[in-house]
């Protein structure tokens, strides 16, 4: 994704405020202050990975299935 993209353009994408237990909670608190959602520019590689990340990962699953090892004896 990276090769394909420069990431030099920036995408703004609603997100949501992580937990308060979650690692990093002290800096996602300095950007969101007390709001549960904002609008965050993101690079667009990033973008990109998070809509596309779920076809690939249908696509191992599919995958993982059926072997395209077949077994076969001489006789």
């Amino acid at each position: 994704m990276t090769s394909y993209i420069a990431g030099l353009n920036f995408i703004k994408r609603e997100r949501q405020r992580p937990a308060a237990t979650s690692t990093g909670a002290q800096q996602t608190q300095k950007v969101f202050g007390n709001t549960a959602r904002k609008w965050l520019p993101i690079p667009e590689f990033i973008d990109m990975y998070n809509r596309f990340i779920k076809g690939v990962d249908t696509a191992n699953q599919i995958r993982s299935y059926y072997t395209s090892l077949k077994i076969h004896r001489r006789t």
